[in-house]
C-alpha cells in the first residue's frame, strides 16, 4: 500500500502538479454494454489515477465494442524540462505504470500532445478485460 507522501505510486511526483498539463487514457473494450466496458476499465482508472469520464458505443464499426475514457489532470511535472520531455515523460510514466511488456511501448511527441498506442489484446486483457486497444495522451494547454 503506498504511503500518502506518494499518493500515486504509479506515477512518482517529480515535481508540483501542473493543472495545464490533462492526460487522458481511451480503452477500446469488447464488451455487451456501457456498464460492462465501465466495470472493465475500474481497475485500469485506479492504477492510472484517473476517473472514468465517458464511454462511447463504437459497435457500428464492430459489435460489441465500447470506447471508455479516462481523463486525470494535474500530472507531477519538473519546471526544468522542455514542453517536449513533460509531455513524453508523462506518457511513459503511465506506460511504467502499466508494468511490463507494456513499459516498451513506443512514445511519439508533437506539442501539444504526446501519445502512445498500445494493441496487443492478449497483454491488455490482464488490464482490462475484453481490452482490445489503449490510447495514452498527455495533452498541454497552449499558452
Amino acid at each position: 500500500m503506498a504511503d500518502s507522501a506518494s499518493p500515486d505510486p504509479g506515477l512518482p511526483d517529480s515535481g508540483l502538479p501542473d493543472p495545464g498539463l490533462h492526460c487522458e487514457i481511451t480503452a477500446v473494450v469488447g464488451a455487451d454494454t456501457a456498464s460492462a466496458a465501465v466495470a472493465a476499465c475500474s481497475d485500469l482508472a485506479e492504477l492510472l489515477s484517473g476517473e472514468i469520464a465517458g464511454t462511447v458505443d463504437c459497435s457500428a464499426e464492430e459489435p460489441g465494442c465500447w470506447a471508455v475514457t479516462i481523463h486525470r489532470t494535474g500530472a507531477a511535472l519538473s519546471g526544468t524540462q522542455s514542453t517536449e520531455a513533460t509531455l513524453s515523460g508523462t506518457v511513459r510514466r503511465m506506460l511504467r505504470a502499466l508494468g511490463a511488456p507494456l513499459t516498451r511501448g513506443q512514445v511519439h511527441c508533437a506539442p501539444p500532445t504526446a501519445w502512445a498506442v498500445l494493441e496487443q489484446p492478449e497483454v491488455l486483457a490482464e488490464l482490462v478485460p475484453g481490452g482490445e486497444r489503449l490510447l495514452l495522451e498527455a495533452h498541454s494547454d497552449p499558452l
